[in-house]
């Protein structure tokens, strides 16, 4: 994963993190999706999977 990527919150949020490089397989069982590391502004690091994401030209927004 490229470091830097803008992460999108859910709607209403506003709130914009971004990736820090960091990918692993997802924990949950079965899910096929990557856990990609998010840095938000409050300085939080979340693991958020591409399975509750939707990728755009150049961002992801979180869906789920």
């Amino acid at each position: 994963m490229v470091r830097g990527i803008k992460v999108h919150a859910r709607k209403p949020s506003k709130t914009v993190g971004a990736t820090t490089g960091g990918e692993r397989s997802c924990q949950l069982e079965g899910c096929g999706g990557r856990q990609i590391a998010v840095r938000w502004p409050n300085g939080k690091l979340t693991w958020c999977c591409t399975e509750g994401m939707v990728e755009g030209e150049k961002s992801y927004r979180i869906r789920v």
